[in-house]
């Protein structure tokens, strides 16, 4: 499974999830800079005649690039996937042998996805005189996860039956957890909330333990693209891609990680001291959700057209008086 203890430490590679750690890995290598050794086997290029002592240092930092991005991929994984990587000698080749031991080649994976679409239409077409023509299925396909939803229970059933029969596969159960997400399925209906993703966006950051702040952003603060500031650029991409997507179900940091977002090209610290608060801000919000039923909902007195009762009723519980004297108009 990916995980990371610090946000400069490579994320761990133990032979699960290999599709989340690849992006983690290269968000990683990315921000050290050295990305373009492992994405293709690329030779620096020579040292000029005549060169200066500047130059000498920047093509000794060029040339030792390759070996520490393979060098990186190593301390990245367990000992067990270790020692499939060990006779490569360059990042590219440890990487694509990787990919393939755990993802598939491109030609094996696009064909996994050809099988499992026609065995889909196969089924879809067996079934189709056996129910209602408006029951639907709904198959959502991530890499190896497969998300099965519908409107016919039983159709749902068979379907993960027959496709058990064709593939290996597990079921499951009902989806609680996906992709940083967690899920809480009932009665009433699904609730969505990335709590834990965000405690371990905290502990990766090492603010799990920080002086919590009411608002994500600071009232009347400008940011600037260009700053005397030092550049904090690894760090930083990394926090605001973690809080954007922290974002889909926390649209209250949305706007102050969209204005950061602007800053992704060149951040400086005072950019990254104003993503923290961000942070600080999640420390501090705890949200208790309590259900309300329609009846009692009190906005619907300032967003919809109501009848005088229940306009009446609405402003009784707001604990508003009205003046008997004056006329009302609904």
């Amino acid at each position: 499974m990916a995980s990371s203890s610090n946000p400069l430490s490579p994320p761990h590679f133990n032979g699960e999830n290999y599709h989340v750690w690849a992006v983690k890995m290269r968000a990683y290598l990315r921000g050290l800079g050295v990305w373009q050794y492992v994405e293709e086997n690329r030779v620096p290029p020579p040292l000029r005649q005549n060169p200066t002592l500047n130059q000498i240092r920047q093509h000794e930092d060029e040339v030792a690039k390759a070996p520490k991005a393979l060098s990186y991929i190593h301390a990245a994984v367990s000992d067990s996937v270790f020692t499939r990587i060990m006779a490569c000698e360059s990042a590219h080749e440890a990487w694509m042998k990787l990919k393939t031991e755990f993802q598939g080649s491109d030609k094996t994976r696009q064909m996994q996805v050809f099988n499992l679409r026609k065995e889909f239409e196969l089924l879809r077409m067996k079934d189709t005189d056996k129910h209602q023509s408006n029951d639907v299925v709904v198959v959502s396909l991530y890499v190896d996860d497969l998300l099965v939803t519908g409107s016919n229970l039983k159709l749902i059933e068979e379907f993960k039956f027959k496709m058990q029969q064709v593939f290996e596969m597990n079921d499951l159960g009902k989806m609680c957890y996906f992709l940083g997400m967690e899920i809480s399925q009932s009665d009433k209906g699904f609730f969505v909330s990335q709590k834990k993703y965000a405690w371990e966006l905290l502990k990766k950051f090492d603010f799990s333990k920080c002086k919590p702040v009411s608002i994500p952003a600071t009232h009347g603060e400008k940011l600037k693209k260009n700053d005397d500031s030092q550049p904090a650029a690894l760090i930083y991409r990394s926090l605001i891609g973690s809080l954007l997507y922290l974002s889909i179900t926390r649209p209250d940091i949305m706007f102050a990680t969209s204005i950061l977002s602007r800053f992704m090209n060149s951040p400086s610290e005072i950019h990254l001291v104003a993503a923290k608060r961000v942070l600080r801000y999640i420390r501090d919000d705890e949200v208790l959700l309590k259900h309300c039923i329609g009846d009692e909902q009190t906005a619907d007195i300032f967003t919809k057209a109501l009848q005088k009762q229940r306009f009446e009723y609405l402003r009784s519980h707001l604990g508003v008086c009205s003046n008997t004297s004056i006329k009302e108009e609904c």
